[in-house]
């Protein structure tokens, strides 16, 4: 009843002020009363990216009609469940201003926006800063994964940055909006690389990006952004593009040979989708086909043919050579097969290449098949007779340390700056400024807890030594702090006695390894650590009369236990 009020009211001030706008052509012009003014231009369309409450009215083909307040808002029909006219629900718009006047389009709740009620909906409305609407493009700069982008220079407010940061995935990429200081998400689950539109290399680029949802809430609200596609007549052949299976040409339950998969590109051809073929004809083609099934991602095609009548391009993930392979090619695969001491990769040839366990930033069983691993480095020595991976760089342990720091732009005992890029039970795996290759942090080598860290911290580093992990190593320290070679006795550096206590320490040293080296077994075996051991200490300082059984170390614990010791305190 208030709002039919409302709406005569208005009707009657636009006839008021259109009346007196015809008398001024004849008549001098007179003062407009500002209340009619008010009630005439009063705002009738909804705030972007709020929550209002509805009534479902009509349904009109796959979407519903209902009344908001006195605007009308469309919501599409598939996610409501058991609509019925008059129903109330809460919804959030998405799109405003759209024809017919005063008409928008607005989603129900979703999971994390239903677990809040409704007024603290409202609440984290006045937090978030204007929003697009969604369905419309918009212009951004490519700020790359979250993770490294929330240490970027943006009109964004800060706390907004580390909001968002910090609620996305690490791989997400993140975009700055150009025309309202406001961010945008693209998720790396829906990141289809296509020649130059691939995010590793358009950070800080501007391009045109669809808006396809509004989510989050608060400080932490943020607009989902799409890839952009890129024309058909871009493409050559032998490029190199990413798809996503979309289904097979086969009434068959299991692929054989001949059978055709389509794929689905991140390409267009005159404002239309243009779909990739990968037909199976090798071997290869049927043994990376038992790792994907429907919507896996799938890396290395490479363009055999383009056909623009079609809108068509013919794809092999498997048409390279393994022996074509460079020193320092860093390749994306997908996991092929597992073993305890390493990953066989799919890199885009007729054969897997192998990746060993000490050459991944994570144990092997948290790799799963299908999965596609990006920055893998390839490498060869004169004594392998094919090249094989190592995970975020090239392996620093196959020649000299010095000169390995060197060719990858750091040395010993250099101060750099460095974010956390992954968290691990046991240290940070950081990423250097200007330097290739990922780093490792122990946990002893922090200046606080580990639980205090987060990913994307900027930090301070000095290199240590070659790492199991990342083949850099590195120690935290202090930005006032540039050189570790004064740590007395904290055993980063070498001590500042004679010759006497470096005898000691290095037979106290050597004492150490091979207890470590006889004992690692049982220990490995009880706690859930990683056989960083490297094979010369194994080598040197194994004795089969010493090793110490898994009963022994049982037996000691029992023992200290009876004398007080708790193993959970």
């Amino acid at each position: 009843m208030y709002a039919c009020h409302l709406e005569a009211q208005r009707s009657l001030a636009v006839r008021y002020i259109s009346f007196l706008a015809a008398r001024s052509h004849s008549q001098p012009p007179q003062k407009i009363p500002s209340k009619w003014l008010q009630v005439a231009t009063r705002e009738y369309s909804k705030r972007v990216g709020a929550f209002y409450e509805g009534q479902l009215e009509e349904q009109e083909g796959a979407m519903w009609r209902m009344k908001v307040g006195s605007a009308r808002a469309l919501v599409t029909a598939a996610k409501l469940r058991a609509p019925t006219v008059g129903q109330k629900l809460w919804v959030r718009i998405l799109a405003a201003d759209l024809k017919p006047p005063r008409l928008a389009f607005a989603r129900v709740l979703n999971w994390e926006e239903k677990q809040k009620d409704t007024k603290e909906l409202q609440q984290q409305v006045e937090l978030q800063t204007p929003m697009p609407r969604v369905g419309f493009l918009v212009r951004g700069r490519w700020l790359g994964p979250s993770f490294r982008a929330v240490n970027e220079r943006t009109k964004v407010d800060p706390r907004r940055l580390k909001a968002v940061a910090q609620r996305v995935e690490d791989d997400d990429v993140m975009v700055e909006l150009q025309e309202i200081p406001c961010l945008g998400i693209i998720k790396s689950s829906s990141i289809i690389a296509c020649k130059e539109m691939d995010p590793a290399k358009l950070e800080g680029h501007v391009t045109t990006f669809p808006t396809t949802n509004i989510l989050g809430i608060g400080l932490s609200a943020f607009v989902e952004l799409r890839m952009p596609t890129i024309a058909l007549e871009r493409l050559q052949t032998g490029d190199m593009l990413e798809g996503m299976l979309d289904r097979l040409l086969s009434d068959k339950r299991q692929a054989n040979l001949g059978d055709e998969w389509i794929i689905h590109l991140n390409c267009e051809h005159r404002r239309q989708s243009v779909e990739g073929r990968w037909r199976l004809e090798t071997p290869a083609d049927l043994r990376l086909n038992r790792v994907l099934r429907k919507g896996s991602r799938i890396c290395n095609l490479k363009v055999l043919s383009i056909d623009p009548t079609q809108k068509r391009v013919q794809l092999s993930p498997t048409e390279g050579e393994v022996v074509q392979l460079q020193n320092n090619q860093v390749l994306q695969g997908i996991v092929g097969k597992i073993f305890e001491y390493g990953i066989f990769f799919e890199v885009g040839c007729r054969k897997r290449v192998l990746c060993r366990s000490c050459h991944l930033l994570r144990p092997v069983d948290e790799y799963s098949e299908g999965q596609v691993v990006r920055r893998l480095f390839v490498f060869q020595t004169s004594a392998m007779s094919l090249p094989q991976l190592c995970e975020g760089g090239a392996p620093a342990r196959l020649q000299p340390l010095g000169g390995a720091m060197e060719a990858f732009g750091v040395e010993e005992q250099v101060s750099l700056l460095g974010w956390v890029v992954c968290l691990l039970p046991y240290g940070l795996v950081i990423e250097l400024q200007d330097v290739e290759r990922d780093a490792f942090c122990k946990e002893t080598n922090l200046l606080k807890a580990l639980q205090a860290y987060s990913v994307g911290d900027e930090l301070n580093f000095k290199v240590l030594t070659a790492s199991f992990v990342g083949d850099i190593e590195v120690q935290e320290v202090t930005a006032a702090n540039t050189s570790i070679s004064d740590c007395g006795e904290n055993g980063l550096g070498q001590p500042a006695a004679g010759a006497g206590r470096e005898d000691r320490e290095l037979l106290a040293d050597s004492v150490l390894k091979a207890a470590w080296v006889n004992c690692r077994a049982p220990l490995l075996a009880r706690y859930d650590m990683v056989d960083s051991t490297p094979p010369e200490w194994i080598q040197a300082y194994e004795e089969s009369q010493r090793k110490l059984p898994v009963s022994a170390v049982d037996a000691a614990e029992a023992r200290l236990i009876q004398f007080g010791y708790q193993p959970d305190a």
